[in-house]
């Protein structure tokens, strides 16, 4: 009678987990669909921060079939890394999708058009997105408020009374009728 060598037992035994393995993993990348190509509809204008702004594109699974369901998103990364997902919705005729993205700060963002757990999406070429900082705006306090409410109203009331009729009336009659 031989004897079973250990060795030979493992690789026995690791070698069908190793076929199922590669099974499993073969049908899931065949299950999700393969990839769709993204086409931008006309370059982006560079934005700036905090201002929304559109971003309209087709989407055809290999490069052929229109892809007008699931769930079509924008990915947005920030230059610290942060990324912010903006949700396209359908629009126009096939394939045709639009997503409004509002970037919070200047700098160099990266961007990707991405179907989440459909299709690889494979961009034309999308780079990144130069985005302009926020125009300043001046903001009054309340107290510089009031100051000019004050001098508006100061303004008008000069202005009223040095108008002959409203000063005219205002002047006792034996006063008015001086020469």
């Amino acid at each position: 009678m031989q004897q079973v060598r250990p060795i030979m037992h493992s690789r026995s035994i690791v070698a069908p987990l190793l076929a199922t393995l590669a099974t499993f993993v073969l049908a899931a990348t065949a299950a999700a669909g393969g990839w769709a190509q993204a086409s931008l509809d006309a370059p982006v204008t560079p934005p700036t921060a905090g201002q929304p702004f559109d971003v309209s594109f087709t989407l055809y699974q290999h490069g052929v079939t229109p892809v007008n369901s699931g769930n079509a998103v924008v990915v947005a990364t920030a230059p610290d890394g942060r990324e912010l997902s903006f949700t396209a919705r359908r629009t126009g005729g096939q394939a045709h999708w639009t997503a409004t993205l509002t970037l919070p700060t200047a700098g160099e963002w990266r961007w990707a058009i991405a179907l989440p757990n459909q299709l690889e999406v494979e961009p034309e070429s999308f780079g990144t997105l130069q985005v302009a900082a926020a125009a300043s705006t001046t903001v009054l306090q309340p107290a510089q408020m009031a100051l000019l409410a004050l001098a508006v109203l100061a303004v008008l009331l000069v202005a009223m009374w040095r108008r002959p009729g409203l000063r005219a009336m205002r002047l006792p009659a034996h006063q008015a009728q001086r020469p």
